[in-house]
């Protein structure tokens, strides 16, 4: 599975982050994993704006 996110910031810059997730022995709840990767995705923008 693999989420992608575009932001754009006041000064006009825009970001992008990206996030795989995989398991070769299941296939991961969807909805589990976009919602637990909210923080991860978060997290990600606040290092690109410091």
């Amino acid at each position: 599975m693999t989420l992608h996110y575009l932001a754009r910031t006041a000064d006009g810059r825009a970001l992008a982050t990206s996030l795989m997730v995989s398991d070769p022995t299941t296939a991961p709840d969807t909805i589990d994993v976009a919602a637990k990767s909210q923080s991860i995705v978060r997290g990600a923008f606040h290092l690109l704006t410091r």
